[in-house]
């Protein structure tokens, strides 16, 4: 049941990614995404939240230098 609440915080991250174009939310977005994939697999709910913190976390400090500097460059 839980991966349908991470595939709803997919979906919501990517619509919001997509009306505000300013790189806001779409590692969110791969953290809920990941952590479906935790919740398919039969993780318990704190496993999923901790995964989903580190992975979007990470997408964002990993990507956000480069996408500030190459894609909204203005």
């Amino acid at each position: 049941m839980m991966q349908y609440v991470w595939l709803a915080f997919v979906i919501l991250f990517v619509v919001a990614e997509c009306m505000t174009v300013g790189l806001v939310s779409i590692w969110f977005a791969g953290g809920s995404l990941i952590a479906m994939f935790l919740a398919m697999g039969g993780a318990g709910l704190g496993w999923q939240m901790l995964v989903f913190l580190i992975v979007s976390a990470g997408l964002l400090f990993a990507t956000r230098p480069f996408a500030m500097k190459y894609i909204n460059n203005k």
